[in-house]
Formats: structure tokens, sequence, C-alpha cells
């Protein structure tokens, strides 16, 4: 019988363009994006990073699943599960995503969700990608 669904508080979450695991258990972040994303042209393939800071005890069978939709902005929408180790499985998880590839076909916003186990989707943010030209 599964267990019941845990209560799971989204603390932080950033859209980077890359993030590196430093040797003291730290991480670096580089390029961080505090709204919008600018590129030069679209179409164009967009490379993100996800750090999600979690306040959340859960249970043995929950996996964490990301979603990032765009109706007509992205060539196809993205669906992604990430095994959590059991030294993961805390109340402060930090979470990090890295080489997410986004393909880009048109100017828009893209949804970011996430979902615990059979939890509901839960929205991260929007953000709004914008050609400069």
């Amino acid at each position: 019988m599964a267990k019941a669904s845990s209560k799971i508080e989204l603390q932080e979450a950033l859209i980077c363009k890359t993030i590196e695991n430093n040797p003291n258990g730290t991480f670096s972040l580089g390029g961080v994006y505090p709204k919008d994303i600018a590129l030069k042209t679209i179409p164009a393939k967009l490379i993100i990073a996800l750090w999600l800071n979690f306040n959340a005890k859960i249970s043995e069978d929950e996996k964490l699943q990301i979603k990032i939709a765009a109706k007509n902005v992205l060539e196809e929408d993205i669906e992604l599960e990430v095994g959590l180790s059991e030294t993961k499985k805390t109340e402060c998880m930090p979470v990090v995503i890295k080489n997410i590839s986004l393909s880009l076909i048109k100017s828009g916003k893209i949804s970011i969700s996430y979902k615990f186990g059979k939890n509901k989707w839960e929205k991260i943010k929007t953000i709004e990608i914008k050609a400069l030209q």
C-alpha cells in the first residue's frame, strides 16, 4: 500500500544558465534569470538549469516530476522525472537539474511546474521569452 503524500513547500526556485557543484558541498549559480529571458533571435535552442529548494519530508515511493510547458512557444513540452537518493529525502532538500534543452519556436510565456508522487501540479514560475529583434 502506498504511503500518503507528504506536505511539500517550495522555498526557492532559480532558473540559471549553469549550476556547478563545489567540493565543499555548496553550489555556484551562473547567469541567474531574475524574471524574463531575452534572446538575440527566435527560433533558438536555450539550455537552462533549475535550482529548487524544498522544505519537505517525502515518502519512499514519491518521485519529483518537473513540467515545462508553453503552447506554441516550445517545439514540445518537457516532462522530467528526478530520482532522489535517501540522503536527499530530508527537511531541507535542494534539487539541481542541469542541461535542460528548450527548443523555442517563437516568443511567449513558458510555465514551469512540479509535483511529488500523486500530489497535484504546483506552478514554480512563469517566464516570458523575448527576442531582441
